[in-house]
């Protein structure tokens, strides 16, 4: 699967054995970063989350962050991958969605 978005850095991702992942969004564009998490099949409730995440953290006069509510959300998601309560795996999380979260905060993936 390829995510074609111009005007976005790209970061190419190793998935499983055989397909490869471009995450491409970019620093503060929640739009991006929701339709990549999206392509990735994070179910919509999670995206929610996450944007309340965000909006939360901004709020208390901070930028998104693995710290923050942000962090935390990212953590719920580690864990419920783990437990089986998604389509992705725990890899998918820890890895492409790592990368396109950093990629949202502004950090090198």
């Amino acid at each position: 699967m390829h995510i074609s978005r111009s005007n976005f850095n790209q970061s190419p991702i190793g998935i499983g054995n055989e397909i490869t992942q471009y995450v491409k969004n970019s620093e503060g564009d929640f739009d991006s970063l929701s339709r990549t998490l999206t392509d990735l099949g994070l179910p919509q409730d999670e995206i929610d989350s996450l944007q309340q995440a965000v909006t939360a953290d901004r709020a208390n006069g901070g930028k998104p962050s693995y710290e923050g509510e942000t962090g935390n959300w990212f953590t719920r998601l580690v864990a419920r991958a783990a437990k089986g309560g998604l389509t992705v795996g725990v890899d998918v999380v820890s890895s492409t969605v790592s990368k396109a979260l950093t990629a949202y905060f502004g950090g090198s993936s």
